[in-house]
């Protein structure tokens, strides 16, 4: 039995930087002791369809299984409609974020006949069974033989059914990931950069997932969909074996924790940043604080955290409108947020924030809060984007319900510039707002007259 774990391929240049991919990395490993020959493509891979065909043919995979973000629907499908047409008895089976938060009858209407099963939900479990089911039925098994597959959606007859969803409860139980399958050589990346402008020291730069689930249902957010409402850590000793292991033998210097749930016990996170220090070398790490913000409210943590490594720490708050705020359901109000930011520059770490335009009955004038609140506060950076209606967002109901729409058509939706959007400002305000922030984001010089004409009334 033979497996192809992949990304999306033919995506623009430069779209989606060089990565490795903790996700695939487990269903890699899962699959494997399933007793799976398996390849795996992630996001240091980008071929013209052409190479991808010539690898298909190579490899004569059995399974093919790819991990989808709504934003790449177009090159997900196609690499799908590829593999339908080089290797016409190969299954096909979609993962992540876009299946996991879609409706299951939207996702067969979306991808046809060149997808065959889609998986909700942690997927290791999901993968393990199906590779039985078609290791037992040499090909596509009868769709009354998957009822147990955790999280599979599937076509019955003529309907289309979705079962339970997995949620790993205990991550130290998951195969590990082998790291010779997405070498952290192809990682490298510069984290920050000089005063000139050029790119700063080349680390390899690793994502490590230390915990799955989020407790906080912010409207904006999908994470409690993909990953769960419960939040799960790996144990202190795993993390340290994986650390061990990629900064010993891959000579990994650069962190990038990525679980919603990692400031979630402070006991856990000084222990975490005792074993860094352990190490003895120059690591340095960043980390998110998601619904757990309000622990960084501890200055001997934040104190400590900067003496293990901790350069930065990412800020999702979206928006700077109470009103805004109330109605995404974010775990801490503007007060608390601001208090945070103030506390983690004041310990030499920094602080990077993000921001959203466009959220339901957003109005100008709060887009215009949301301004003056990021420009108010010592990030270190400030992000702002428009916000997108992805599935199982507010946003995205809110759009369905405005305008009358059964489910958008994501192979014609322009992610860059959408013309779509729930919000109570026109196309040409929303823009006029995003390029004033962008501006303001960019230069010292106008964040400084800007306070002056607006902060300091």
């Amino acid at each position: 039995m033979k497996v192809l774990l992949t990304v999306p391929m033919s995506r623009p240049k430069d779209d989606v930087q060089p990565m490795n991919d903790n996700g695939l990395g487990y269903l890699a490993a899962s699959c494997a002791k399933a007793g799976a020959e398996v390849v795996l493509q992630v996001w240091n891979v980008n071929m013209d369809m052409n190479s991808f065909r010539q690898k298909l043919l190579a490899i004569r995979p059995d399974i093919v299984g790819m991990k989808v973000f709504t934003m790449h629907f177009n090159w997900a499908y196609n690499t799908l409609r590829v593999v339908k047409e080089t290797i016409p008895d190969a299954v096909t089976v979609i993962g992540g974020p876009h299946p996991s938060t879609s409706r299951p009858e939207d996702i067969f209407s979306e991808f046809g006949s060149v997808l065959d099963y889609a998986v909700a939900g942690d997927g290791e479990a999901s993968m393990d069974s199906l590779i039985q089911k078609v290791k037992a039925a040499k090909g596509i098994p009868q769709a009354d033989a998957l009822h147990d597959v955790p999280g599979l959606i599937y076509r019955y007859n003529s309907e289309i059914r979705s079962n339970k969803r997995s949620f790993n409860g205990d991550l130290d139980s998951l195969p590990g990931i082998n790291w010779a399958l997405q070498q952290p050589e192809w990682f490298r990346s510069a984290v920050d950069r000089k005063k000139n402008g050029n790119a700063g020291e080349l680390y390899n730069k690793i994502l490590i997932s230390d915990s799955r689930g989020c407790p906080a249902l912010c409207g904006h957010c999908m994470s409690f969909h993909i990953n769960g409402s419960l939040p799960r850590k790996r144990s202190i000793n795993k993390l340290r074996e994986e650390i061990d292991e990629l900064v010993h033998k891959y000579n990994v210097r650069y962190l990038d924790f990525t679980g919603n749930a990692f400031l979630s016990d402070v006991g856990y996170l000084e222990d975490l940043c005792h074993r860094l220090i352990e190490f003895n070398l120059p690591l340095r790490w960043n980390c998110t604080g998601a619904a757990y913000d309000r622990n960084l409210r501890n200055t001997k943590l934040l104190e400590l955290m900067k003496k293990s490594g901790c350069d930065m720490i990412h800020f999702g708050i979206e928006t700077g409108n109470p009103r805004v705020m109330k109605r995404l359901c974010k775990p801490l109000s503007l007060e608390e947020y601001a208090e945070v930011v103030r506390f983690t520059a004041s310990a030499g770490i920094k602080p990077l924030g993000y921001f959203m335009f466009g959220f339901p009955d957003e109005t100008p004038p709060e887009m215009e809060d949301t301004i003056k609140y990021a420009v108010s506060l010592p990030f270190d950076s400030i992000t702002f984007q428009t916000c997108i209606p992805f599935p199982g967002t507010s946003s995205h109901k809110a759009l369905l319900e405005n305008h009358g729409l059964k489910r958008i058509d994501w192979s014609t939706y322009d992610f860059n510039n959408p013309k779509l959007l729930p919000c109570k400002a026109s196309i040409n305000q929303l823009h006029s707002k995003l390029f004033k922030a962008k501006v303001l984001r960019r230069s010292r010089l106008a964040r400084g007259l800007y306070r002056m004409i607006y902060l300091c009334k």
